[in-house]
């Protein structure tokens, strides 16, 4: 019972790990530019196009 609590604890953090990582990558922070990120600083990614499109139209409605 407890190992099922724990292995259940371990997945749910390596899940939460896995989210917040691909969301940092996915959002910069402001005022850096280094290419760590998607959108940090390439300028030919189509990921960052389109997700720079939706965020513009989503200020916009």
């Amino acid at each position: 019972m407890i190992q099922e609590i724990l292995t259940y604890i371990i997945i749910s953090f390596a899940f939460a790990y896995t989210i917040y990582n691909f969301v940092i990558f996915l959002i910069p922070k402001k005022g850096s530019a280094n290419g760590h990120t998607c959108s940090g600083g390439c300028s030919g990614c189509e990921l960052k196009t389109k997700v720079n499109l939706e965020i513009k139209i989503k200020q916009y409605n």
